[in-house]
């Protein structure tokens, strides 16, 4: 018999849960804030953690082999028993969108900048639809374990506000990446492409 709920989530603490990441909102985020804080969150909630982050805090976003994963423990603090190459540090703030501040030395990375500049380039593929970037937006990804489904979802919730508050919640994915400029800004956003690279 397959347990009701294999990662042990009863209902209250779900909920209680699902209160703590309501996002904070004071004003309408403007169109390319909005578009780069959506692929950078969608890279940290691609990453793998079993932990709820807290607004305001730091973490960690490392690459190790194939695999993006999220940590409480910053490079310096690992020693030699780093798991991977430390891509950025995440920041999550208060309206559930990541910002991300890359590592120094991430151009010697030049498979990780590769592995950004394809998640970049999923995220533009993704977006360039007709139907409303709301309808595209992550409220339930059932794939998703717990804590990354949860945020995901606040995430969802919180550019939904934006688009709201902007006019914009009936504009396509399409129309919003041409109105920000195309797929090139958005490809510098993560991968460090020099402005007058690719």
């Amino acid at each position: 018999m397959k347990q009701a709920n294999p990662q042990g989530k009863g209902l209250v603490p779900a909920l209680q849960a699902w209160n703590a990441t309501r996002p904070v909102h004071s004003r309408p985020q403007a169109l390319p804030t909005l578009l780069a804080d959506y692929c950078a969150s969608a890279l940290v909630l691609a990453a793998c953690f079993d932990f709820a982050p807290v607004p305001g805090n730091s973490y960690h976003l490392y690459r190790c082999g194939d695999v993006w994963r999220l940590s409480l423990i910053s490079p310096g603090e690992w020693g030699a028993r780093r798991p991977g190459i430390h891509v950025a540090r995440c920041d999550l703030r208060a309206d559930m969108t990541w910002s991300l501040d890359a590592a120094d030395d991430l151009d010697d990375h030049p498979l990780v900048v590769q592995a950004l500049e394809s998640h970049v380039e999923a995220f533009i593929a993704a977006m360039d639809c007709d139907r409303p970037l709301v309808d595209g937006l992550p409220f339930h990804v059932s794939e998703l374990p717990f804590y990354p489904r949860l945020f995901a979802s606040a995430l969802a919730r919180s550019l939904s506000k934006s688009l709201h508050k902007g006019g914009l919640a009936d504009a396509s994915g399409r129309k919003l990446l041409n109105a920000r400029g195309g797929s090139a800004p958005l490809l510098r956003i993560l991968s460090q492409v020099p402005p007058d690279g690719p």
